[in-house]
């Protein structure tokens, strides 16, 4: 959701919108057949909507648009924690392979000198 852009977010609260009944049998309830002329799928308007109705219109995109920013802003607190996190297991594998990596060029080179060792004793048996 964070890819979303505005006018998929308008077009979603719009058709949010277009789904609520009017009651059809509402009888000189001007906000209702404001509310009736604003939510009209094929956008004709019999006239030019006033401003008041345009602001009441684009609020609920407002408070969508506040509730994807509040949204996204938490996502990426929660993704900072989870890769300070992950850092840390980062670097612990890292001293660990190191420590590992010491580890076994010490036994290789044990290894080396008992091969050496092994080599000197079966040449002196055979003398």
């Amino acid at each position: 959701t964070s890819q979303r852009s505005c006018r998929e977010l308008r077009d979603e609260v719009e058709g949010r919108e277009q789904s609520v009944p009017v009651p059809s049998t509402a009888k000189g309830n001007k906000d209702q057949k404001d509310r009736a002329e604003l939510l009209r799928s094929d956008g004709a308007h019999a006239h030019a909507a006033p401003t008041a109705s345009l602001a009441r219109r684009d609020a609920p995109i407002e408070a969508v648009l506040q509730q994807e920013l509040i949204t996204q802003r938490e996502e990426v607190r929660f993704q900072d924690v989870e890769l300070g996190q992950l850092s840390g297991a980062v670097v612990r594998l890292g001293e660990m392979g190191r420590t590992i990596n010491q580890e076994l060029r010490t036994q290789g080179t044990l290894i080396d000198d008992l091969d050496r060792e092994v080599d000197d004793a079966g040449t002196q048996m055979r003398s």
